[in-house]
């Protein structure tokens, strides 16, 4: 588990929220979202970690999160832990925060707040995904994958989808492509669709799992 069971018990009081964000990444040509269920004591690093994964990011560029003039950076090269909790920023529902991904590339998405879960035992008996996002953030909803992240930025993806349904690539490219995303992969690329979240949140409890057992280190 990533928490310890007696948080549950402490909590469902209806003192601790859980936040319900839209991750929305701007000027996709279609969209591109992820909704999450996150822990108020989740620390800031923690929570860009988690967009990156639900995402699915590789993590190996930098990250900030910024609410109008306070900004997070995120390095994937120093251990740089942001123990700042979320609970600490004081968000309200429809709070909008910016985080990018890769500063240079700067894949730039829209975090809004749509809504804040008090945990109590009516709420979790009406949504028990709450008590699952107790122990570590999960992705309720994902739909469509996110770019290839070395493809240059918004402009070149569009670009790529356009040829990619206009069936403007040649064979060769078509090849490069396959083998780069796999079949499903591309399909994915080329076609909307909402994704299996799963997948998603098995990673993020891997990594929530791996980096210390709990949000209150």
């Amino acid at each position: 588990m990533c928490i310890r069971d007696s948080i549950n018990a402490e909590y469902m009081g209806g003192e601790l929220s859980i936040f319900e964000f839209l991750l929305n990444l701007e000027g996709a040509p279609r969209a591109i979202t992820r909704t999450l269920l996150v822990n108020e004591m989740t620390s800031l690093d923690r929570v860009m970690k988690t967009f990156i994964i639900a995402m699915g990011w590789s993590g190996a560029y930098e990250s900030v999160l910024s609410l109008g003039e306070q900004s997070w950076t995120l390095s994937p090269w120093f251990q740089n832990g942001i123990y700042e909790a979320l609970h600490n920023i004081r968000l309200q529902v429809e709070n909008k925060m910016t985080f990018v991904y890769d500063r240079e590339t700067r894949w730039t998405h829209s975090v809004v707040v749509k809504k804040i879960h008090k945990m109590t035992e009516e709420s979790v008996t009406s949504d028990p995904r709450l008590k699952d996002a107790l122990r570590c953030p999960i992705v309720i909803q994902a739909r469509n994958a996110c770019p290839p992240e070395d493809i240059g930025g918004m402009s070149h993806y569009n670009s790529f989808l356009k040829k990619l349904r206009s069936n403007e690539l040649k064979e060769e490219q078509m090849q490069a492509l396959d083998r780069y995303f796999g079949t499903n992969g591309l399909n994915r690329q080329k076609e909307s669709q909402l994704l299996l979240v799963d997948p998603l949140n098995e990673e993020i409890l891997q990594y929530f799992d791996t980096i210390g057992n709990s949000f209150f280190n």
